[in-house]
């Protein structure tokens, strides 16, 4: 009996990747695929579906391409290192968008902020000034806070 053999487009389906994906494991060693001799295709074997599977669900989970060079002769422990290591990207991420987050409510804020005034009669041909300090551009601590938070210096007199 013939083993039953899978093209591209179906293993990518069943594995729920695209195609262009498959080929990039293959050319990085991850999975491998049978030819077909009539027209040089593709075919997965079921044991090449398994193996690209561990391989889907390993990238699934965040773990970069890189991290499952050699896949076949990773340990245990291996793999655990590259959960870790994607864990920790994974952290340093979710702190990046909440400080993102945090940036776009300070903005929003201050758009609601702009329409008040605006509303109240306030142009920007006619601003208020409630108070004016120089900046000392020698102090490297303030260039943090000309980058971070722009909205606290709206106006620049150079004198």
């Amino acid at each position: 009996m013939e083993p039953v053999l899978y093209d591209i487009k179906d293993a990518a389906r069943y594995l729920g990747v695209a195609p262009s994906t498959l080929r990039y494991w293959e050319r990085e060693g991850l999975v491998r695929a049978g030819r077909n001799r009539g027209n040089d295709y593709r075919q997965y074997a079921l044991h090449d579906l398994i193996d690209a599977s561990e391989i889907a669900f390993y990238r699934r989970l965040g773990v970069p391409v890189r991290e499952l060079a050699g896949y076949r002769t990773l340990s245990a422990r291996d793999l655990d290192d590259a959960l870790d290591r994607t864990a920790r990207d994974v952290e340093q991420r979710i702190a990046e968008l909440e400080a993102m987050r945090a940036r776009l409510a300070r903005q929003r804020a201050l758009n609601a902020r702009a329409e008040e005034l605006e509303a109240a009669g306030m142009r920007p041909g006619a601003p208020a000034i409630a108070r004016l300090d120089a900046i000392d551009y020698a102090d490297p601590s303030l260039w943090p806070l000309l980058v971070d938070e722009p909205w606290r210096f709206a106006v620049l007199v150079d004198a």
